[in-house]
């Protein structure tokens, strides 16, 4: 699908055809919003990009699944009084399932699978998130920023757009429950080491690529579990 550029007026190429979805525009990289046939293009305040060299368009292999890298998004958000930065890429299977990777250095790296996606009207998160395993106890709670993204996503975003974020954990599988306006989505994932995302995406030593004060927790992070 084809998507003229409301800022530069060039045609730029979108791998998919979704109802909705945000690009950028390989002209002037300019981020692109398509809502049916309405499209609106939005300046992206920040030029944060991923610290893992994992770029859009790398072909994956993923227990035992073909992947493509279809997006990136990198977020800031507050915790307490520390900030706290990670990025997500979305990667579509050849069946078209989605999962969403995601990179911090406090928790590394993560494979996450969408559950479900209910409404919030007149609801609240409370103590607790609903899960395959029970009510599970919030563990951290998270505002966070779309900093910048890159590639393909099925659905509209902006820079200014912020997200609550509510995690937790049992028996190793990680939930994190994520809500924007009055939408909230439950995501269930597990860890994955550095070797594997190497291996899967013939990617150099990752550690090479993180700045020097955080290569250390890296290792005892990821290397020494």
């Amino acid at each position: 699908m084809y998507i003229d550029c409301p800022k530069c007026h060039q045609t730029t190429l979108s791998p998919y055809d979704y109802e909705e979805l945000s690009i950028r525009c390989k002209n002037c990289n300019t981020a692109i919003s398509k809502v049916g046939e309405q499209v609106k293009f939005h300046e992206f305040l920040g030029e944060e990009k991923p610290l893992i060299p994992l770029q859009v368009g790398q072909i994956g292999h993923l227990n035992g699944r073909q992947y493509k890298v279809l997006a990136w998004s990198v977020y800031r958000g507050i915790h307490e009084d520390s900030e706290w930065s990670w990025t997500e890429w979305l990667l579509i299977d050849q069946q078209q399932n989605f999962q969403w990777l995601s990179f911090s250095m406090e928790e590394g790296f993560l494979l996450f699978d969408h559950l479900e996606t209910y409404s919030m009207n007149f609801r609240s998160v409370g103590e607790y998130i609903p899960t395959p395993d029970g009510d599970l106890p919030i563990i951290d709670d998270i505002t966070a920023e779309l900093k910048n993204f890159d590639g393909c996503l099925p659905w509209v975003t902006h820079h200014f757009h912020t997200y609550d974020y509510y995690s937790a954990v049992k028996n190793n599988h990680f939930y994190s429950l994520e809500i924007f306006h009055d939408e909230a989505s439950l995501f269930k994932g597990g860890q994955i080491s550095p070797q594997i995302i190497e291996d899967a995406f013939k990617l150099p030593k990752l550690h090479n690529y993180l700045p020097w004060n955080q290569k250390v927790g890296y290792f005892i992070n990821q290397f020494f579990k």
